[in-house]
């Protein structure tokens, strides 16, 4: 398609250069992007906030990760688009510049950041949700904590369960695209943790809130970023232990409704299906982090009868294991 004339300004630009087009796609992204920097920026300023630190209390605190003491909310209603994230390394907190940082998904919202204040903090767009699987969940799955989990949180899992495998077609495509985004911007979502899905029940929206920059050898998303964490499967058996007879035969029924609708989804978006890909990346991962996300993973997928059943590939794996157990590769 040639483009043969840009309305920019008072005076449209004829016959338009590709630095033309540019700069009217950021122009045309900054109007629409209402959590962008430039709107953060004016609603910073009319907010007045003097001091983000006073944000950062356990009454607004969001979620806390790996990577951070907590993320908030602000308090003043003017900044109620985005949060504020406070990183666990040891920088200067009397550092208050506002710096921008690059929009990575502009013009969307998956909850990147667009802004640092000071050393220690960063602002990120909101995303609004339910978080999918148990408060702390960074700090209670490693596999040296013996958890129990509650038969409140078995409830809302199941809940949500529910809520995941009733939505419409068109609200898993919308979830595909959203990682199809991310990946088409050489990042990853971080799948491995359920609360960085959020489940929008008003808007029957499963929404992804958090990736990072992923290395060429690390493997691509794929449909199991999609689905396994809609399930918790690190913690699949976990919570099925906290379940009756009847509850654990519609919780693996609608697993897997909800993995055949990923499959679908995934395809008609265009995001890898190999479970290969994914099963060697969190095979990797797990073994840099001491971590078990494979086994916990082959144990779902056996539980639930879902995904590739190709035997001789699951005994590659397995074997795998063994043998980087026994430190044998």
């Amino acid at each position: 398609m040639n483009i043969t004339k840009l309305n920019i300004g008072k005076k449209p630009i004829m016959n338009p250069s590709q630095e033309d087009c540019r700069l009217f796609l950021n122009a045309v992204v900054s109007e629409y992007d209402s959590c962008g920097y430039d709107s953060f920026k004016a609603a910073f300023k009319k907010a007045k906030e003097r001091d983000v630190l006073k944000n950062c209390t356990q009454e607004n605190m969001l979620g806390s990760g790996s990577n951070c003491e907590g993320v908030y909310a602000f308090t003043n209603p003017k900044l109620k688009k985005w949060v504020i994230k406070k990183l666990n390394i040891s920088f200067n907190d009397k550092n208050r510049a506002l710096k921008q940082l690059p929009d990575v998904f502009a013009p969307q919202n998956l909850g990147q950041e667009i802004a640092r204040i000071g050393d220690r903090y960063t602002i990120l767009k909101r995303v609004f949700g339910i978080p999918l699987s148990f408060q702390d969940w960074a700090k209670r799955k490693p596999d040296y904590v013996d958890i129990t989990i509650s038969r409140k949180e078995v409830e809302k899992f199941i809940k949500d369960l529910n809520f995941i495998k009733d939505l419409p077609e068109e609200s898993f495509i919308k979830y595909a695209e959203m990682l199809k985004t991310i990946d088409k911007n050489g990042y990853k979502a971080d799948s491995f943790n359920p609360n960085n899905y959020l489940l929008d029940y008003k808007n029957k929206r499963i929404n992804i809130i958090d990736s990072y920059k992923y290395e060429p050898d690390m493997g691509r998303n794929t449909v199991y970023d999609m689905f396994c964490p809609l399930v918790d499967y690190h913690n699949y058996v976990k919570y099925m232990k906290g379940m009756n007879e009847q509850e654990k035969k519609d919780f693996i029924k609608n697993t897997r409704i909800v993995f055949e609708k990923c499959v679908s989804a995934a395809k008609k978006v265009g995001i890898s299906t190999s479970e290969k890909t994914f099963t060697e990346f969190i095979d990797e991962a797990g073994h840099r982090l001491n971590t078990s996300y494979l086994d916990k993973f082959m144990m779902m997928k056996k539980i639930a009868g879902i995904g590739d059943c190709n035997m001789s590939f699951i005994k590659k794996i397995v074997t795998k294991i063994r043998l980087k157990i026994f430190h044998v590769i």
